[in-house]
């Protein structure tokens, strides 16, 4: 019997596309953006989904057709700085009902309901560190507090990097594991482990996609001006914008105009893979920024996996994503537990 799960947050699907690979039933998924749900919706077609607000949402669980067993998602937290003060009275009604964290409370309020045997949450490392390490402090407290969840679980969490499994970009991200288990067995990520690869390189990812530009989808290189071209064929593997001496390219990120390196790892794929200001994305031997389609590969979605939508919106989908095989090995650790 497959398990089914519920996507919140869903994106383009990164996490679902594993959790399908390792055998679960993809039940139903909720994201927002129309444009992004299209992507959701065509590479996931056996999937429910629902294009709402996740408030509306929360008032629709009724009509699922089938028990929810596993919740996975990122629900944006943007107010978390504001959860500390540990001494201040009724600190975990403040937090849950900080209007910022808003979303975050949708997802507890969904676990509530639903009681599956699991959730999983994914977001960005600075989650653990953020006030000294309050703020996960409160997040693990709340979900694995029978008066918020109504289920008792156990709550895991670490800061994982993504290339230590086979991903190829140092892609650091926080999961927190909560579930109900019966049997005695190794923590979650004592079992995830046992799951680490040797290292993933660019080259690895994206060396045979040269020159098969325009021919299969999302690959269609980005226009860039005469000036960023002669920037950039100035550049080698591994060196950035620091080498040019050019005091007009106005950019906060140190790794401006950085060009990739074959034999190692991406950086973290984000939403500015397509610009040379963005980070280290020039393309290690051709002179322009990764395309969509590489970007997908370094984030390990299969090439049959296309992405709708404009431009903008398709970079974002694809910067956002949670990497398919690493959710992969995080559905299959979670599968020896449950």
């Amino acid at each position: 019997m497959k398990l089914n799960v519920l996507d919140l947050f869903a994106g383009a699907g990164g996490f679902s596309a594993g959790f399908k690979q390792a055998g679960y039933n993809i039940l139903a998924a909720n994201e927002i953006d129309s444009m992004i749900a299209e992507t959701y919706k065509r590479n996931h077609p056996n999937t429910l989904t629902y294009v709402s607000d996740i408030k509306i949402f929360k008032d629709k669980l009724d009509s699922l057709p089938e028990n929810i067993d596993v919740i996975i998602g990122g629900p944006p937290c943007q107010g978390f700085s504001m959860a500390g003060a540990r001494n201040r009275e009724n600190k975990h009604e403040k937090f849950i009902n900080d209007e910022r964290n808003l979303l975050f409370r949708e997802y507890i309020e969904i676990v509530k309901k639903l009681k599956p045997k699991a959730f999983i949450m994914e977001n960005v490392e600075g989650l653990v560190t953020m006030d000294k390490g309050s703020v996960i402090s409160e997040i693990v407290e709340l979900l694995g507090d029978n008066k918020y969840v109504g289920q008792k679980y156990k709550i895991e969490y670490k800061i994982i990097n993504m290339s230590d499994y086979g991903i190829p970009q140092i892609r650091k991200r926080v999961i927190i594991v909560g579930y109900r288990s019966e049997s005695e067995h190794m923590s979650f990520f004592d079992i995830l482990k046992n799951k680490r690869e040797g290292l993933v390189t660019v080259k690895d990812a994206i060396y045979d996609l040269m020159g098969l530009e325009n021919t299969i989808p999302n690959h269609t290189p980005t226009k860039h001006s005469p000036v960023a071209i002669s920037r950039m064929k100035r550049i080698l593997p591994g060196e950035n914008y620091a080498v040019l001496g050019d005091t007009n390219i106005k950019s906060i990120h140190s790794g401006s105009y950085g060009r990739m390196v074959w034999n190692n790892p991406s950086k973290t794929i984000t939403t500015r893979f397509d610009t040379p200001s963005g980070g280290e994305y020039i393309h290690p031997k051709e002179h322009r920024t990764i395309t969509p389609r590489e970007a997908a590969r370094i984030q390990t979605f299969d090439d049959n996996y296309t992405f709708y939508g404009n431009k903008s919106s398709i970079i974002r989908q694809i910067g956002n994503a949670v990497p398919p095989k690493m959710a992969y090995k995080i559905a299959v650790s979670l599968k020896e537990i449950l």
